[in-house]
């Protein structure tokens, strides 16, 4: 596992982060999953840069981390020894930027994620957090969603069904 700390920039801002740190057979797709804007705003705890192979096995994980005082960075997470990533392995990281306003920059992250292509339906996604510190869990966070082909129809749908989400997230953060 590595850390980056990089201002995003685009597609090829992630190309070049897997060629900088020698990723391999990152020959298919990058995918994002994140939090949608709403109305012009967003906030996005978190964001996942999925790279895969041409086979659609995933190579490595980008988890792209924004706190509430406007900062970034990001985590990068593959294996040293190349071998894809499995659904449901447990991918860790030292903990090296500060998130939240009520726990301290130390501790380790545990990343778990079920990938699309190994859901039932082929669509289902998570991705899951776990901040340990002294060797226990000491908050627990998750993402999943239902991918979906891009259309006007389903960007009006995800705009009714979430219309406060960004708001929400901030909230809970808080709360």
């Amino acid at each position: 596992m590595d850390w980056i700390g990089l201002d995003w920039i685009g597609l090829d801002w992630i190309e070049k982060i897997l060629e900088e740190n020698h990723i391999p057979n990152v020959d298919g797709e990058i995918w994002l999953q994140t939090f949608p804007r709403v109305m012009g705003y967003v906030f996005n705890p978190v964001s996942f840069w999925i790279c895969t192979r041409s086979t659609g096995k995933v190579q490595a994980v980008l988890a792209e981390v924004n706190n509430t005082f406007g900062e970034r960075h990001c985590y990068l997470l593959y294996k040293d020894s190349g071998e894809e990533l499995l659904s449901g392995e447990t991918l860790m990281s030292k903990k090296v930027f500060h998130v939240s306003p009520f726990c301290e920059v130390r501790g380790e992250y545990h990343f778990r994620f079920l990938f699309p292509q190994d859901s039932i339906t082929g669509k289902n996604s998570v991705c899951r957090i776990e901040l340990h510190e002294d060797g226990q869990p000491l908050i627990t966070t998750s993402i999943s969603g239902t991918s979906r082909e891009l259309s006007r129809s389903a960007l009006y749908l995800a705009f009714l069904r979430y219309p406060l989400m960004s708001l929400g997230v901030i909230f809970r953060i808080h709360w």
